[in-house]
């Protein structure tokens, strides 16, 4: 549950220290964790009083190389069972950028929704 934490973290954060977050988290209970997990409000201050303190800064849609992503998955193993379902996922996920034909935009105001 801890490396779950880390990674949502790392998905909205980019600028704290995973080995101190990491020691935190194992001190508290699966409650407290599954919390972090679940509120973003949470999670920002609990990083924030983190014993380095810290300002964090927040990433956003167009810090993510979504034609990376795209490529990656086009490029995918064709042994892998899972290869078709996940190429057809990123195609309805990516249609939703259609009009913009950018999906940092996209995921954006779906979020803001």
């Amino acid at each position: 549950m801890v490396a779950s934490c880390l990674e949502v973290a790392h998905d909205e954060y980019g600028n704290f220290d995973e080995a101190e977050l990491r020691k935190t988290l194992k001190k508290e209970g699966n409650g407290r964790l599954r919390t972090f997990l679940e509120n973003t409000k949470y999670r920002k201050t609990y990083l924030k009083k983190l014993p380095g303190g810290h300002t964090l800064t927040d990433k956003s849609f167009s810090d993510i190389d979504f034609d990376g992503i795209s490529r990656e998955i086009g490029k995918m193993d064709v042994t892998n069972p899972k290869r078709r379902e996940i190429q057809e996922a990123w195609i309805k996920i990516t249609s939703v950028a259609h009009p913009e034909k950018n999906l940092a935009n996209a995921f954006s105001n779906i979020t803001s929704e």
